[in-house]
């Protein structure tokens, strides 16, 4: 069964995996293969840790004999990381080192991994973003429809997993209660990494509620028992959603495929070892726009458009 050698970790997602190609890294004198993230909104810190022996121990159900030191290059502060065995949703298990602090905004850290063994050590350095704010800015003209322009404030070196997700569904009337709800209803999150602009140092996304319009009546087609599209069809919430991140996560083949990203040194950051250790957070932001905005885009909103 094919697995991946990519392990993901950014606002508490895990995704985590082995790839039965990467011979490629086996009989180095490198000690370990790490995936992780610092995550300043985390209060609990963890990196997968993989040795590389004879073979890479893609599953391992005993400790590690390492030490995992993490290092403030700021002040100086360190922490010291602990070994656990974590069963993973394929049915694997494997050593995740953990330790419980949060990284400060905008500060550099590095994460050193000895093998007691020898004494051979695997580094790397990443540098935590600033802490940035999402700004809802006024339309440019009230003559353009449907369109929302945000900004992201605070310097963020780059930004990733930009999408926009929609809680929407029909606005119907219970006869018997007379009050309005949704049904069917569909939870959608489209893709918006390419619409982002970096302006002065700053992010600009400009949300089109109404080219995604089309997107979200597809949508209620499939989970509901119409045959036809629903219209007008009414917007619970819409949320933005991304990863703040830094300048480090920019793989030199242009790409976060699974299938490229495997092969060693490809995407890797850690000195004299394989596997990449970035620093990183997500932020969650309703970007809800008022009633008149909504009708303006061919939303229906309760009550009734004017």
């Amino acid at each position: 069964m094919k697995k991946y050698l990519l392990f993901w970790v950014l606002g508490g997602l895990l995704i985590v995996g082995c790839e039965e190609g990467v011979t490629p890294v086996l009989g180095t004198p490198e000690p370990y293969t790490a995936y992780g993230t610092f995550n300043p909104m985390s209060d609990t810190q963890a990196v997968r840790l993989y040795a590389i022996d004879e073979v890479l121990d893609t599953e391992n159900t005993q400790p590690l004999a390492a030490r995992v030191v993490s290092t403030n290059l700021t002040d100086g502060s360190q922490q010291v990381w602990r070994d656990s065995i974590v069963t993973f949703d394929d049915g694997q298990r494997g050593n995740v080192f953990w330790s419980a602090f949060r990284p400060t905004f905008g500060q550099r850290y590095r994460l050193t991994m000895e093998r007691l063994a020898d004494g051979a050590t695997a580094t790397v350095e990443m540098a935590v973003p600033p802490e940035v704010a999402i700004e809802v800015l006024p339309p440019v003209s009230t003559e353009i429809r449907g369109r929302l322009p945000i900004r992201i404030n605070g310097a963020a070196p780059r930004l990733l997993r930009v999408r926009v997700r929609y809680d929407t569904g029909i606005v119907v009337l219970d006869n018997t209660t007379f009050e309005e709800g949704f049904l069917p209803t569909a939870e959608v999150t489209l893709s918006y990494q390419e619409q982002v602009q970096q302006v002065n140092g700053d992010w600009m996304i400009e949300v089109d509620i109404l080219s995604d319009l089309l997107d979200l009546k597809q949508a209620l087609l499939r989970v509901g028992d119409i045959t036809s599209f629903p219209d007008p069809i009414g917007v619970r919430d819409i949320v933005l959603l991304l990863d703040i991140v830094e300048d480090a996560w920019n793989p030199a083949v242009g790409t976060f495929d699974p299938e490229v990203l495997v092969q060693p040194n490809t995407f890797s950051n850690v000195e004299n070892g394989f596997g990449f250790v970035g620093a990183g957070y997500s932020l969650t932001r309703s970007i809800l726009p008022d009633s008149l905005v909504l009708c303006r885009a061919n939303y229906d909103v309760p009550g009734g458009c004017p």
